[in-house]
């Protein structure tokens, strides 16, 4: 990993740019905010409507019935997009993290620091054959034999 230190840590600032990317999500979220407003100001003015003239209750049911539904959409992807915002950045956040750390790692013999170890491994597989496989947290897979 060292001699392919500055690689990864390249690697890492792109990944890291798209996990912070939050483009797409805000003008989404800014979207569904809107609709749930101009669904509010429905709502309302449906109801004043409907206290104060006669309108068809059937009709009046409908439409309110199909505003609320959408409001309730709207409500829920709006949550979504807020955890899923929030979870991205979470990973930015941890992300950084593992690159400050990689960014540290200069001289060998390293000391083991088990805040680099979690950072960086998913989990060892140990077989039979004396295979060890370390399956790092970005997928990549290290075979050693003992």
């Amino acid at each position: 990993m060292m001699i392919d230190r500055e690689a990864l840590i390249k690697d890492g600032r792109v990944l890291h740019t798209a996990f912070t990317d939050f483009g797409a999500i805000d003008k989404e979220v800014a979207e569904i905010s809107s609709e749930i407003e101009v669904l509010s100001a429905l709502v309302q003015k449906l109801v004043d409507e409907n206290a104060s003239t006669t309108l068809d209750q059937t009709e009046y049911r409908n439409r309110y019935d199909s505003y609320v539904d959408r409001y309730d959409k709207a409500k829920n992807r709006l949550g979504v997009l807020r955890e899923q915002r929030q979870l991205q950045e979470l990973k930015g956040d941890i992300l950084s993290g593992f690159l400050f750390e990689l960014g540290e790692l200069y001289d060998l013999p390293m000391v083991f620091k088990e805040e680099t170890w979690n950072a960086l491994v998913d989990h060892v597989a140990v077989h039979e054959d004396g295979r060890i496989v370390f399956a790092f947290k970005n997928g990549t897979e290290v075979t050693e034999m003992l």
